[in-house]
């Protein structure tokens, strides 16, 4: 936890394994629990809070060295219908984890992205050589606030959910390199994730 001495900052949350039905909703609960309570406790006590992370941009590019493409994802932290992005007291960690709970065969598991926002990259064999099934879940921290490691809910065309399961392969991501129905990154897009 932040280093505020408030009994209402909560450590960092952790998952279990993901191999199951059953675990996968336990971790549910458990990240669900976990924003609910310090959500409350931020809004009684007064405190900044961040009710959702927001997908703004969601497209693909084609990565100049390896010729493979390459999903391009923005997450705006917001707090209602109101933006965060830009805000320096807001941090975005990222955890992305096998099936058996440990950290996954990625470049950066823990990334952490800062004012407001977090900027993800996902492409075709970053996973290591054998398929597989990686988990990824958000938990942000507000300087200053109640609000620290916070496992919020993620928004997205697809609906909101706690989490993002990735299937994986060196061929493919979500069965079709995860890019169906996605539109090649305008200049525009890929600028707004180097802010």
């Amino acid at each position: 936890g932040g280093g505020s001495g408030s009994s209402l900052v909560a450590p960092n949350i952790r998952t279990g394994s993901w191999s199951s039905v059953e675990s996968i909703a336990r971790n549910t609960i458990i990240l669900r629990a976990a924003y609910t309570s310090l959500r409350g406790a931020s809004e009684n006590g007064q405190q900044p809070f961040v009710t959702h992370l927001q997908v703004t941009v969601d497209c693909y590019t084609i990565h100049s060295r390896t010729s493979k493409p390459a999903r391009k994802i923005k997450y705006v932290a917001y707090r209602g219908e109101v933006s965060l992005e830009g805000d320096a007291r807001v941090s975005i960690q990222e955890f992305v984890l096998g099936s058996n709970g440990s950290p996954a065969d990625v470049l950066d598991p823990f990334s952490i992205g800062r004012r407001g926002r977090f900027s993800d990259s996902l492409g075709v064999g970053p996973f290591g050589s054998s398929p597989g099934i990686a988990y990824q879940y958000f938990q942000v921290s507000i300087t200053g606030a109640f609000f620290s490691n916070v496992p919020v809910p993620i928004v997205s065309q697809q609906g909101t959910s706690n989490f993002n399961r990735i299937d994986f392969s060196n061929s493919s991501i979500n069965g079709d390199l995860g890019f169906a129905g996605l539109h090649q990154c305008t200049k525009e897009e890929l600028d707004s994730l180097d802010k």
